[in-house]
């Protein structure tokens, strides 16, 4: 709604359909995501917006991380940091392999004709979470970050 739109919750396996037979006008989905569900078959244009960041992350249930001593959670913490990492750019890596595959089946890849109205919309949104992400200040640090 921060963006004008009216949101309908839809599973992603429907995607490809909803968007073939008109259910939904538009779908807010990462650039991998759309290629991967060949969307560019029933959909050919993509507006980046540049609002969706996917990061990996390693989680350790409580009980187990507390079991472990200071030394062992130090490797586990360095070794999942380096995982992350090496998890952050197969991310980028496949993504870009994707939208290439989608592009050469003719989808077009457009930017969004005006960013800061997209982080307007964003503001919205963010302001409503901003308590419980540490604030307006650590959300602004991570936009900055790109």
């Amino acid at each position: 709604m921060s963006f004008g739109a009216v949101p309908v919750g839809l599973p992603i396996t429907e995607t490809y359909n909803a968007l073939a037979i008109g259910v939904v006008d538009a779908m807010d989905l990462t650039k991998s995501a759309y290629a991967g569900f060949r969307l560019n078959e029933v959909v050919p244009d993509v507006i980046e917006t540049g609002h969706i960041w996917a990061s990996g992350a390693i989680l350790f249930a409580k009980p187990f991380w507390n079991g472990l001593t200071a030394q062992e959670q130090d490797v586990f913490r360095d070794a999942a940091v380096e995982g992350a990492r090496h998890f952050n750019a197969l991310i980028v890596a496949d993504e870009v392999a994707l939208v290439g595959t989608a592009k050469a089946a003719a989808a077009r890849i457009h930017a969004a004709e005006d960013p800061e109205e997209w982080v307007a919309g964003e503001r919205r949104v963010w302001s409503a979470y901003a308590d419980k992400v540490g604030g307006m200040e650590a959300i602004e640090a991570v936009r900055v970050m790109g």
